[in-house]
């Protein structure tokens, strides 16, 4: 069971229509403060590893049993009764379901069944008075088309290829389907941290999504990490913590205690895709200049080593705009992002570099300051 507590959550619903093997996809809106209980009808996971979870409200009936089937959905497809087959989804005891598998294309053959009592080529029946399970093995006939990826590691890191692990400072040529959608894993050694991609992974985080349609090749490399390059926290430096990006952190007013305070602004970014904003606005009558540099170093406010979508500085206002997994997004205008990695966003009235500010007082220091993320 999901059971959440968050308000405005948005889930991803299977809504009974004419039999339980019918569903429609809509969005439920949750906007309440009491907790809300929403039970597991199937679980879909796809060829990049993404999973949408399909619940509805209510207790699961006791009557009810999962079907879960496997099967590479590069290779073919299965349905049941119809409709595309699911990871797990539940339906009543009793129900006799229909299970029919096909090859994706010419290029590859169905090869049979296995499990749930089914087995051959045809399609095969189940019923469910009892949880099943049924893989459907499809192969790539002869002369099939493949693809290369060429994968090398750096000297102080792996590389994960699904199952696979390319040892540091190791290169290897692993062997897929046409079409076939991999993930690859940057895994730094101790005291390391990623650093980039070259090749067909080049600007993507840690982790790389590929479709392969063509032989291609592609390179992690590694750094010292970025924590033991901060050196210890200036005095002038003032932390605070925010929530974690996703929820809008209030606006602040800050007051520095000298001009050259630096607030640095800790949060964590989110596991999967988003972004967020940070804004620095003038107070009325407050005339100066305002910076913010977004770094894993608090009170950071050096343009060395970061791209210019990092750092900005301003008069009156100013804003930065961040995103987690999206690699194409212009590199000039947006910070990119590590998903699951502190960060700090420090904000003063100094100049970019560490330059003199141009206000005098606590008074005409001031400005307000929002961390807004999606």
């Amino acid at each position: 069971m999901l059971r959440h507590r968050s308000r405005s959550v948005l889930l991803a619903v299977a809504a009974a229509l004419a039999g339980p093997a019918q569903a429609a996809d809509v969005i439920l809106h949750v906007d309440t403060a009491s907790p809300v209980t929403y039970t597991l009808q199937s679980l879909v996971v796809d060829p990049s590893g993404n999973v949408t979870i399909y619940a509805r409200s209510g207790a699961l009936p006791s009557d009810t049993h999962f079907l879960t089937l496997t099967y590479n959905t590069s290779r073919g497809t299965v349905t049941v009764n119809g409709a595309p087959g699911q990871s797990q989804q539940a339906f009543p005891a009793g129900t006799e379901l229909t299970l029919v598998a096909t090859p994706l294309n010419a290029n590859f053959v169905f090869d049979g069944w296995s499990g749930g009592g089914c087995s051959g080529t045809g399609a095969c029946t189940v019923t469910m008075n009892g949880p099943v399970s049924v893989s459907a093995v499809f192969s790539a006939v002869a002369g099939a088309v493949q693809r290369t990826l060429g994968v090398s590691a750096g000297a102080n890191g792996t590389v994960s290829v699904g199952a696979q692990t390319v040892a540091a400072g190791a290169s290897q040529n692993l062997t897929f389907d046409h079409g076939s959608a991999v993930v690859l894993t940057a895994n730094p050694a101790s005291g390391y941290q990623f650093s980039s991609w070259s090749g067909a992974c080049a600007g993507q985080g840690a982790t790389c999504n590929l479709t392969l349609t063509a032989d291609v090749t592609t390179a992690a490399s590694f750094s010292p990490a970025t924590a033991s390059a901060c050196g210890p926290t200036p005095s002038n430096v003032n932390i605070i913590n925010t929530q974690v990006v996703g929820t809008n952190f209030t606006r602040t007013t800050i007051s520095p205690a000298t001009p050259q305070e630096i607030q640095a602004f800790r949060f964590t970014t989110s596991a999967g895709p988003g972004g967020g904003v940070a804004d620095l606005a003038r107070l009325t009558g407050s005339v100066g200049q305002r910076t913010v540099v977004i770094s894993q170093c608090p009170g950071d406010i050096s343009t060395t080593g970061k791209s210019g979508g990092c750092y900005a500085s301003a008069y009156d206002t100013v804003s930065r705009s961040f995103v987690v997994g999206y690699p194409n997004l212009s590199p000039s205008r947006y910070c990119h992002l590590e998903p699951n990695t502190t960060y700090y966003v420090n904000v003063t009235n100094q100049v970019l570099n560490g330059s003199s500010p141009t206000c005098t007082t606590s008074s005409n220091c001031r400005y307000n300051f929002i961390l807004s993320g999606n």
